[in-house]
């Protein structure tokens, strides 16, 4: 049993504010929205693309970035049990719950959880569980499931495929045994707790229920550069992201992803140029 879900969100930048500067016509500092260290697949010409982005698009890079992370943010707020808060001020979070039974997850500003999130832990057998894993749904550029083919959910969002690393952005759920130095800070991305966890030897445990998905749109890093390639392939994507969201077959035990679907496409739409 569980009392409590904590959700610790990795460094995201102030969109909204950044957004309020750039439509005020105020100087922007890099630094605010480009990692310290070094981050996998995040483009070193990120200040160009975004340039690029705002010259294409009808609605700016940095509001693009504070609506979707409001998506995001407003499916945690209905989660039941579950305390919000970040990389940062985790240590002094986790100081907090006493006593408490809970399990952390980690996430970016454009991953999901269900509201059912906390239910649905509650109900697993994790004795003897250092990592809970689960196989989730990425929305975006050949929208799939990722799971491990021995604990498949019974209902998902087609196609499938195997889990390229061991731990993916926020499907994966560390247990109070190992909430402690130096575990937390291993963990906390997910490509370096892939590699922690084979280090130290960490038990998992997969389970086959779908608790989160992550939306990768066009102004995701990864697919940014893509993105603004050209004002045809600019275009080309934005419309190939609406069009993949409305085609999603979601079953009903993932009904939930509905409304922040229903979201993006509507933001995407918005921004689509003429």
């Amino acid at each position: 049993m569980l009392d409590r879900i904590v959700i610790a969100l990795r460094r995201s930048p102030d969109w909204a504010g950044l957004a309020r500067n750039h439509v005020a016509g105020r100087p922007i500092d890099p630094a605010r929205f480009v990692p310290a260290g070094h981050v996998p697949d995040f483009p070193a010409d990120i200040v160009a693309m975004i340039a690029r982005w705002n010259a294409l698009a009808r609605v700016d890079f940095f509001t693009c970035r504070a609506r979707l992370k409001r998506i995001a943010t407003e499916l945690l707020f209905r989660i039941p049990n579950a305390v919000l808060t970040s990389c940062n001020a985790l240590p002094g979070t986790l100081a907090t719950l006493g006593d408490a039974r809970f399990a952390l997850f980690f996430c970016d500003d454009d991953d999901w959880f269900a509201p059912h999130l906390h239910a649905t832990l509650a109900e697993l057998e994790l004795e003897g569980v250092d990592v809970a894993v689960f196989p989730f749904v990425r929305l975006g550029a050949q929208s799939c499931t990722f799971l491990d083919p021995a604990a498949p959910p019974p209902d998902l969002v087609t196609p499938w495929r195997g889990f390229s690393q061991r731990y993916h952005t926020n499907n994966y759920a560390l247990l109070r045994r190992i909430c402690r130095p130096p575990h937390l800070a291993a963990m906390q991305d997910h490509f370096d707790a892939s590699a922690h966890g084979d280090a130290a030897g960490l038990a998992d445990r997969h389970f086959g229920t779908i608790v989160s998905a992550t939306n990768k749109t066009p102004c995701a890093a990864s697919f940014l550069h893509e993105a603004v390639r050209d004002p045809a392939a600019f275009r080309a994507s934005l419309l190939a992201c609406i069009t993949r969201l409305r085609g999603i077959a979601l079953p009903a035990p993932l009904a939930w992803m509905g409304p922040p679907i229903d979201a993006t496409i509507a933001l995407f739409s918005e921004a689509l140029p003429p």
